[in-house]
């Protein structure tokens, strides 16, 4: 199932239902996507408008950081600071003379607590240039800044994807708006078990795992080494866990034995237990950049969901066309 926030054609499309645990809420004005073809087009056409907004450097895909080693992740969370409706005077645009009065005599008040998250971050430059088809040893940029920022974060890590992702779900879980629910159920988050595919440089887990009962940080062998030295260097709690996942290797398996339905067959017969991992949540960002790893990919996703509670959480860089479309139609995965 695929879900979009254009509320266009409301009248037309039905509401999406809620995910199958409580751990993800789906904003109210979510929606199916019916037509792929149509749904894709949109979103590249949105893009297009947002072109003469960006500026150069965060136009093209790139590094958030090509020249260090160790990149120095540092964010800010706090409350949204927003200007009353009565103290703004809209046929100026500007804040009245009587507000900026009242602004000044504010200052003497205590200032709203913040929260400052920091992490280092090592990355493997060498293994970038060397190793063939290696892109998950570095924190890529994001090429648009497409989705709005509600209160502190600096420019560079808003061209992340990652990044920006953690900042807005650590946000919502700390600084949540009265009356308005979290992304991410705060209660549930607790006890939640999640699986990271393509973790990369572990960017995410390491700025997440707390939030959740347990991470596993997953990526291909030769990853694995690099997760593990930024989660010790980072000092992370022992929920957060790295284990490899080869998308190729689950992939043949899954093909060769015609998917779940032989997996159950081979279980039954061996009269042995399902020793998969039940995971409530599955994430994926940023690691699907073209046609061919999207057969690999649906089948890893097939062979961890567990069908009524497994939500699948897939945050893509809309780079190909044909890469997002095919994605899209492959497979039943939840664009939140």
């Amino acid at each position: 199932m695929s879900i979009s926030f254009d509320d266009s054609e409301s009248y037309s499309r039905p509401a999406v239902q809620q995910p199958p645990n409580p751990l993800i809420y789906l904003d109210s004005q979510a929606l199916l996507v019916e037509d792929v073809d149509e749904e894709i087009f949109d979103l590249y056409a949105n893009i297009a408008g947002h072109r003469e907004q960006a500026t150069s450097a965060n136009t093209g895909l790139g590094f958030v950081s090509s020249l260090d080693d160790v990149y120095q992740v540092e964010f800010e969370l706090g409350p949204a600071r927003k200007v009353p409706p009565s103290q703004y005077d809209k046929s100026s645009s500007k804040i009245s003379h009587r507000s900026r009065h009242t602004n000044k005599l504010s200052r003497t008040e205590p200032p709203a607590a913040t929260k400052t998250v920091t992490a280092e971050i090592a990355q493997d430059l060498n293994s970038l240039r060397n190793r063939k088809g290696d892109t998950g040893s570095i924190i890529w940029r994001s090429r648009y800044e497409c989705l709005p920022c509600t209160s502190l974060i600096s420019s560079s890590h808003h061209r992340s994807t990652s990044l920006f992702l953690a900042k807005q779900i650590l946000q919502q879980y700390y600084y949540p708006v009265p009356s308005t629910p979290t992304s991410v159920s705060k209660e549930h988050a607790a006890s939640a078990k999640v699986l990271e595919l393509g973790a990369g440089t572990g960017v995410l887990g390491i700025l997440l795992h707390q939030l959740f009962g347990t991470w596993t940080a997953t990526d291909q062998y030769d990853h694995l080494k690099l997760i593990a030295r930024n989660i010790k260097s980072n000092g992370c709690a022992p929920n957060l866990q790295v284990e490899e996942v080869d998308w190729a290797d689950v992939h043949e398996r899954w093909v060769k034995g015609n998917g779940k339905a032989s997996y159950a067959k081979e279980i039954n017969d061996n009269n042995r237990a399902d020793t998969r991992e039940q995971y409530d949540l599955i994430v994926a960002v940023d690691c699907i950049y073209n046609e061919a790893l999207i057969p690999p990919f649906v089948s890893t996703l097939e062979y961890y969901t567990a069908k009524g509670k497994t939500v699948v959480l897939v945050v893509c860089e809309l780079r190909s066309v044909e890469v997002v479309t095919l994605l899209v139609i492959s497979h039943s995965v939840q664009f939140l």
